[in-house]
């Protein structure tokens, strides 16, 4: 089953919970062992983690460069040094 039933594209809180409910009674009915639940839990931690930490390392990335780019054109055409153009 996929979590996203409805096919839209976005998981709602229902769908989410749905879909870790169907998981927590298959694995009770498996092996009933807790681990797996706390492994699934551990497995959506990291797959939602993922894509913000690419956005915030990419983020960072851009706002650097573009700051550096900014900082030596404004300087360069007005003549001021990176202490002057701060203050």
């Amino acid at each position: 089953h996929s979590i996203d039933e409805n096919g839209d594209g976005v998981v709602s809180k229902e769908e989410f919970r749905a879909f870790v409910e169907r998981h927590k009674i298959r694995e009770r009915h498996e092996a009933g062992d807790s681990m797996k639940t706390s492994k699934l839990v551990t497995l959506v931690l990291v797959s939602t983690a993922i894509p913000y930490v690419g956005f915030g390392f990419m983020d960072n990335f851009i706002m650097i460069v573009a700051g550096d780019l900014i900082d030596h054109s404004l300087s360069t055409h007005l003549g001021l040094s990176t202490l002057a153009a701060a203050g």
